[in-house]
Formats: C-alpha cells, sequence, structure tokens
C-alpha cells in the first residue's frame, strides 16, 4: 500500500494546462473561486504532506545508495538527479495541478491575447 495520499480533483479547471487559450479566456470569477476552495481543501494539505513524504524517502534513498555505491558513484546520483528534476511519482501526479495564483495569471495572459485576436481580425474587416 502507498503511504503517499496522491489526492485526485474533480474540478474541471484541474485540467487547466491542457486547456486552450480560448478556454482560458472563458473561466469566470466564480469558477476561479469554486477552484481556489477545491484545490486549497483538498489538494493543498495532501500536495505538502506527500511531497514532505517523498522528500524524506528520496535522502533515505540517496544515503542507502551512498552507502552501497559510493557518495560519487552514479548510482547515487542518479537518485539525486531524478529527484531534482521532478521526476517522482508524487511530482508526477500533482505536476497538472495549477497552483490557483499561477491559473489566474494564465487566466489573465490568456483574455490579452483574445482581446488583441479580436482586436486584429477587427482590423482585417
Amino acid at each position: 500500500m502507498s503511504k503517499y495520499k496522491l489526492i485526485k480533483m474533480k474540478h474541471f479547471l484541474s485540467s487547466a494546462t491542457e486547456m486552450s487559450e480560448a478556454e482560458l479566456a472563458l473561466i469566470t470569477d466564480q469558477d476561479m473561486m469554486d477552484y481556489t476552495v477545491e484545490y486549497e481543501s483538498i489538494i493543498g494539505d495532501a500536495r505538502k504532506e506527500d511531497i514532505a513524504q517523498v522528500e524524506a524517502d528520496n535522502a533515505e534513498m540517496a544515503s542507502m545508495a551512498a552507502n552501497v555505491y559510493g557518495q560519487a558513484s552514479n548510482q547515487s546520483k542518479y537518485v539525486y538527479r531524478n529527484f531534482s528534476k521532478g521526476e517522482t511519482l508524487v511530482h508526477k501526479h500533482y505536476a497538472p495541478y495549477v497552483e490557483p495564483s499561477h491559473l489566474e495569471r494564465m487566466r489573465h495572459i490568456a483574455i490579452i491575447n483574445m482581446e488583441h485576436l479580436l482586436d486584429t481580425e477587427k482590423e482585417d474587416e
């Protein structure tokens, strides 16, 4: 049994990284509030706990690799490198869930870009 929670969000904005700019521009303030509440109440604490646990597990694994293979061994470096690149199960699981503040920036940029696109199309007419 896994010691990680790996909680999943159900809100439609949990896949915001896969949304087009046109879709991002249509996100309402209510959508943002709902997403923020779900993110903070469901993902926030579980993500922090899972990351703390995987950091502890990785430190133990790196120590074991250093003891078995030597501190400067390729095996020890591999463990460190994979963790620092965010290649753990935990990092990969939570990567798609955008923090609400970052999602708000994505939304703002999408709105500006869509307005610019509309202005450009009007000028071409």
